[in-house]
């Protein structure tokens, strides 16, 4: 059986894998869809100005000129609609990249929490060792559901890490 690392590149590396997880979690959504939000919101435009060209709608002030508003950019939809429909990907396009968005990867998500589970078993083991030594261990990242575990199962799941590595 291999020695465990020291408990500095146990908690450096929960760390990396922590943020990474919380990054794609974090991802909102997707280029494609909103790609799709910005294309649908111009045809809304659309219709809106084929159904009531550039009438008044609304009853209060603040909705007369939303739907004004929405007039008018329907009607440049009927104008020049595939030329705002490029400039608006474009400009979608840019914005995700400037973000530096990252696209949801299930598969990602599902490996990373698969190799953080023995980590935090052998960081729980280190904490139970030295508190059996008689020293005291800062537990204020601590993971409710390997304290509550037997030690054979903290072994088992630690052991896979082991086997991994």
């Amino acid at each position: 059986m291999k020695t465990a690392p020291p408990p500095a590149d146990i908690a450096a590396r929960i760390s990396e894998i922590t943020n990474e997880i919380a990054r794609i979690e974090g991802a909102g959504p997707s280029l494609s869809e909103r790609l799709a939000a910005a294309e649908s919101e111009l045809a809304r435009a659309e219709a809106h100005f084929r159904k009531f060209g550039f009438n008044t709608v609304g009853s209060v002030p603040s909705e007369r000129a939303h739907y004004r508003e929405l007039g008018n950019r329907g009607a440049l939809m009927v104008a020049a609609g595939e030329a705002i429909r490029a400039a608006e990907r474009q400009r979608v396009e840019a914005a995700y990249r400037a973000s530096g968005a990252v696209e949801f990867d299930a598969a990602r998500l599902e490996e990373l929490r698969a190799s953080l589970r023995p980590l935090l078993a052998l960081r729980e083991q280190g904490w139970r060792a030295e508190e059996a030594a008689g020293r005291g261990a800062d537990r204020s990242q601590f993971d409710p559901e390997f304290f509550l575990m037997g030690d054979a199962d903290l072994l088992a799941i630690a052991g896979a890490k082991e086997a991994t590595a």
